[in-house]
Parts: C-alpha cells; structure tokens; sequence
C-alpha cells in the first residue's frame, strides 16, 4: 500500500476465509468444492492450512479452542492490516489474527488419480483427506438410458432392437473394464459416462446404432490406444483382433521385423452393421476353441 509506484496492493479475504468465518457462527456450516484438486500445487497453494485440516487441529465443537487446537498467521494478515469478510446487509466481521479453523469447515475434492498431465498429491495433504474411490457404474448408465432391470447376460448373438444396442454398449464397456483391470490396474478403467452420448430406449434404432458406432470409434478405440500405446499385444487379445474386420491386426513385412518393426492395430472404414458386430464379438468373446464371426 505505500508503493510508490503507482501500484497499490490490499489484501482481501479468499472464499476459505469467507467459509471459515461463516462457520464460526453459531450454528453455521460450510463447505469448500474443489474440483481436480491435483491441478495445481496444492501444498503451496493451502500453505499453513495444510496443518489446520486436521479435526485435532482445529477448534472444538463448541468453538472455542482446545489443548491441540493451532494459530496460524496468515500472509498479508496483521493488526495494523486487517481483513475483513462482509456478509451483507451491514454484517461484516474481522478475520482473527492469529487464525484458527472451525470444526464445522468442510472440504469435498476430487482428483484423477492417473492423470498423466498432473503430480500426484502431497502425501502431507493426502493423509488429511477421507479417501472415496469412484469406480465405474455401468448399471446407473442403464437406468440413464431407460433400461431398468437391465441384465448384462441377456445380450443376444445379433442385437437389432433399441433395447439390444443400448445393452451392447453396456456390456462392450464391461467388457474393456475387465481387460484394463487385469493389464493395467483398476484405476485406469473407464467411466459409464463415455456412454452418455447413446440416446435413451425410447430413440429410434438407425440413431442408437449411429451413436454407438460413434461412441466406439471416436472416444472408446482412441483411448483404448492411449492407454495401451507400447502393449499393442495385450489389446490385440483384448478385442480378439483378426487379419479383417473394422479394427484389424496388421503385421509388419519379414524384412520389417528384422529390422525391429511392430505389429499396427489401425481402424478402416466400415459399415454400422459391421461396426455393431465387431462390437457385439468383443463385448463377449468366444469361448476357447470357437472361432465367431470375423
């Protein structure tokens, strides 16, 4: 404030201070969402809350502090500059100085724990937290789609009715699921929500086929390369690729492979129908000692 620099700074509270001095009335609550939580560097960006996180930490259920309960002083927060958070209508109150943390401040986030673009969480942090993993539901999707009492088993061998598409995509994307879990972990399963672009029961069946056909080729095939890029073989036993078909095994010529070259999995243009039948193969494979359809 006193730059000279034509530059002045005035330190204003956060949504956390705002939450936190919500909370500290009586009979109040808060809670903070956060989403992606592990997009920024969250040890540097909570700082010394990090600490008050802990229920131990913080006051007790009656407000005041405890034998455990932590002061903290916050940046840009001192007697000669305090901070206010004004709730309107003339209420406004003083952040503390030192600060302390309610009980009744909630913290919700979430986070992809595979996500490739991030670093993993500060264990400091993690431990803070009440771990809740979310794994795929393929049974919410199908009441999403109106398929209640839907039933995996009941798929036939060449599903036509809009019942029948809708019930391949569900049991194609159980299908990969179990795939992923055994080659790379259940974390990296896929979410029911690849399927949200499937009309519902009630669509007609040209446009439930249309929409399947592209779910699989413009979302389910490109991640399942990403996801398998260098284990091309345990994909090709995935989808039970052949030499034909609408995703095809491609080897490499002799004089190639002598020089290092690796088989491709690549993608050829192909009719709905012929589409819908290599989906219907991989969503349940053939027995050992059977061929299917190619």
């Amino acid at each position: 404030p006193e730059s000279e620099q034509l530059l002045s700074l005035e330190s204003v509270p956060g949504v956390f201070l705002e939450l936190a001095e919500h909370a500290r009335r009586p009979g109040c609550a808060s809670l903070l969402l956060i989403d992606e939580i592990n997009r920024g560097n969250v040890a540097r960006i909570f700082g010394e809350l990090i600490t008050l996180l802990e229920p131990d930490k913080r006051l007790g259920s009656d407000g005041n502090s405890t034998d455990q309960t932590v002061e903290v002083r916050l940046p840009g927060l001192s007697a000669t500059r305090p901070v206010e958070v004004n709730f309107g209508e003339g209420n406004t109150v003083q952040v503390p100085d030192p600060f302390t943390l309610p009980r009744n401040v909630y913290v919700l986030a979430s986070m992809n724990s595979v996500d490739k673009s991030v670093t993993p969480i500060d264990s400091a942090l993690r431990r803070r937290f009440e771990l809740i993993r979310l794994l795929p539901d393929v049974a919410a999707m199908a009441v999403h789609l109106g398929l209640d009492g839907w039933v995996p088993d009941a798929l036939p061998d060449n599903p036509a009715t809009e019942e029948e598409l809708l019930s391949l995509g569900l049991v194609l994307l159980e299908t990969l699921n179990e795939g992923i879990r055994h080659f790379l972990g259940p974390e990296y399963q896929l979410g029911q929500w690849y399927l949200a672009r499937l009309p519902k029961v009630d669509a007609e069946v040209t446009e439930i086929r249309a929409a399947l056909c592209e779910v699989w080729e413009q979302s389910l095939l490109p991640q399942l390369l990403d996801l398998f890029l260098g284990r091309e073989e345990q994909l090709k036993e995935m989808l039970g690729l052949k030499k034909t078909g609408p995703v095809r095994w491609k080897e490499p010529r002799k004089e190639y492979q002598a020089l290092g070259a690796s088989p491709l999995i690549e993608r050829v243009d192909a009719t709905p129908a012929q589409v819908v039948s290599f989906l219907r193969r991989v969503a349940r494979p053939p027995k050992s000692g059977e061929t299917g359809d190619e």
